[in-house]
């Protein structure tokens, strides 16, 4: 009874779907640009290791097919776009365009605490390449007890583990809602 209690403690992540452009999208291709994560966390903290945990969860056992990103952080910079959520419909289609992409994934670290309990919190979009618009858009966080059953068994004890727990469970919920048609 314990372990149950406990697993019903864990959280999904919040998923927003833009389920009217999704609906009449036919998509035969879906090479994606990710962007870096940014910081949102307001503290001074190396999660670089997020950014190559996103793309290398994009490009593995997903329905999308994640394309090296170069220098797009650039394109953003050059635009003032520095914030995911700032980024308009242009400079994405100029992303899209520059890389030969059709979507473009944007995000941010929103939480990171290194200390124990060790906490990560996620915000991700899938941005449509033609239109600019927000298609799925997902906020996570997670903590490292969160998948803990008994006597610790579970527990995320590196913030490399935690990581890929979080950028695992908000690339599943986006894949969820967005069905690739061939």
């Amino acid at each position: 009874m314990c372990v149950l209690l406990m697993a019903c403690n864990k959280m999904p992540p919040s998923v927003y779907v833009a389920q009217s452009k999704l609906n009449g999208m036919i998509v035969t291709s879906v090479k994606t640009v990710v962007l870096p994560l940014q910081n949102l966390t307001g503290r001074q903290d190396d999660f670089t290791f997020m950014d190559d945990i996103l793309f290398n969860r994009i490009t593995s056992g997903s329905i999308f097919e994640a394309i090296p990103q170069g220098d797009a952080a650039k394109v953003l910079e050059g635009r003032r776009a520095r914030w995911f959520h700032k980024i308009d419909p242009e400079t994405v289609k100029d992303i899209v365009k520059k890389y030969g992409a059709d979507f473009v994934v944007a995000g941010a670290v929103t939480e990171i605490r290194r200390e124990s309990p060790m906490a990560l919190g996620i915000s991700i979009r899938l941005l449509d390449g033609r239109t600019g618009d927000i298609l799925v858009s997902v906020t996570h966080s997670l903590t490292e007890r969160d998948d803990e059953t008994v006597f610790g068994v579970g527990r995320a004890d590196t913030m490399l583990k935690l990581g890929k727990r979080i950028i695992d469970a908000s690339v599943a919920s986006m894949e969820n809602h967005f069905n690739r048609r061939e």
